[in-house]
């Protein structure tokens, strides 16, 4: 095998680290879910480029080329472990799993505590991005005399929605009388 160009090794990490430091800088502001994973990414190149930069400076004073393969291997397993881990966070997030900052369980108590709510059911919150959560549910009402009562009810689950950042809720109001729409079965 052909020994390591410890002097272009040199250069290329100095422009490696310039780059993707600056880049890394760029997406530290950032509150996205791609932002985070981006600016992750530059940090591990940026370690991967001082460590490159390190090793062609010992190549420089010491003949270690081993220290080059070596080196590439410790680095695809720093990043194949960074990986794992932030997939595991996307792939909840992909499959839209429940935002884990609300306690849904905590919010249904407080929906079903609202005056003239009978029950609730078919009641989901799951996130597009960590931007943008979405609620369904759906809530019994009884002793309904008037319009005014339903556009009350949804005005207060509206109103325990927002410490929650949900930006878009479907609330849909079912009587004791009807059933319900998903399922076919009498309300609860």
């Amino acid at each position: 095998p052909e020994t390591t160009d410890a002097k272009g090794m040199f250069f290329f990490a100095l422009i490696g680290v310039a780059v993707n430091g600056f880049a890394a800088m760029r997406l530290q502001k950032g509150h996205s879910m791609n932002e985070k994973v981006l600016s992750l990414h530059f940090m591990e190149d940026v370690l991967g480029w001082i460590a490159v930069l390190i090793t062609s400076i010992i190549i420089l004073f010491q003949e270690v080329h081993i220290l080059d393969p070596i080196l590439s291997l410790a680095i695809t397993g720093y990043i194949l472990f960074g990986v794992t881990k932030r997939l595991k966070e996307t792939m909840y997030m992909f499959l839209q799993g429940a935002p884990k900052e609300v306690d849904l369980t905590e919010l249904q108590n407080n929906i079903n505590s609202i005056d003239k709510v009978r029950s609730i059911h078919h009641s989901h919150l799951w996130s597009l991005d960590e931007k943008n959560k979405i609620f369904t549910i759906h809530i019994v009402v009884s002793d309904i005399n008037d319009i005014s009562e339903v556009i009350s009810i949804k005005n207060k689950v509206r109103e325990l929605l927002k410490p929650t950042e949900v930006s878009h809720a479907t609330i849909e109001i079912e009587f004791e009388e009807e059933k319900c729409f998903m399922d076919g079965r009498p309300n609860p």
